[in-house]
């Protein structure tokens, strides 16, 4: 299993810097430091994956997914979910821009677009956390 996450990941992106970030939703979650933007003083922008790699974070998702309202339809094959996040380091707020959630044969499962900024405290213990730790210190 771990060596299919590996291959699946190097080919999500091609050059990609994937690094380990931690166990958020019952998933394992890298981001691509290689994406790493800065946009302008102070505000980044990056690649961020979350791969699901048990059981738990599949269901996790298809809950998480009840819970708001949202479809569920083969998410019993749910693979990993690409994110666009950019974060404020001088604010401590992220916000996100695309979400993309896909099944183990790379079909897309879900995918949503943000029209607008929509700003978040971070906060701890989170995955954003983790991420204004790495690339905004």
């Amino acid at each position: 299993m771990f060596a299919v996450v590996l291959l699946l990941i190097s080919s999500v992106a091609e050059g990609a810097d994937w690094k380990f970030c931690g166990y958020f939703g019952g998933c394992k979650n890298y981001y691509d430091a290689s994406s790493v933007e800065e946009l302008s003083m102070g505000l980044k922008k990056v690649w961020i994956i979350s791969q699901a790699d048990n059981e738990k974070c599949i269901l996790d998702k298809i809950n998480g997914r009840i819970k708001v309202g949202l479809p569920v339809k083969d998410y019993e094959i749910y693979s990993h979910t690409m994110v666009l996040e950019k974060i404020d380091c001088a604010l401590e707020k992220t916000s996100t821009e695309t979400v993309t959630d896909y099944d183990n044969e790379g079909n897309v499962l879900h995918s949503f677009t943000s029209s607008t900024e929509y700003w978040e405290e971070i906060v701890s213990d989170t995955i954003d956390y983790v991420l204004y730790g790495k690339i905004c210190k």
